[in-house]
């Protein structure tokens, strides 16, 4: 795992409604700096969000241009959400640091 720094504790996103049950999101931020990432290869950081558990549903944004890599974000363990830049664009890429933002919805 990749290190990065958390800019703000996990925070509670504001509440909605799904069927008259209502959702809590929640959410947090880390600044990171990617590594340059060969084209073919990934490479993944570890974000805490307390209260996340494998199987909840995940959004993930960063705040710099992904130049073609592709984003994604699973919960991989109890209050961890692992993040990922995969490099399929036929070179490599070498990513500005950004802010890394994920969201998790209780499933």
């Amino acid at each position: 795992m990749l290190s990065c720094s958390t800019v703000g504790t996990s925070e509670i996103e504001s509440n909605y409604s799904i069927s008259g049950s209502t959702v809590i999101p929640l959410s947090n931020t880390a600044v990171y700096d990617p590594a340059s990432i060969a084209n073919g290869s990934s490479i993944s950081t570890g974000i805490t969000v307390t209260g996340a558990a494998v199987g909840d549903f995940v959004k993930v944004s960063f705040s710099n241009d992904l130049a073609g890599v592709a984003l994604t974000a699973y919960v991989s363990g109890a209050n961890t959400v692992t993040v990922l830049f995969a490099n399929n664009t036929g070179s490599a890429v070498d990513l500005a640091s950004g802010t890394i933002k994920v969201v998790v919805s209780k499933r």
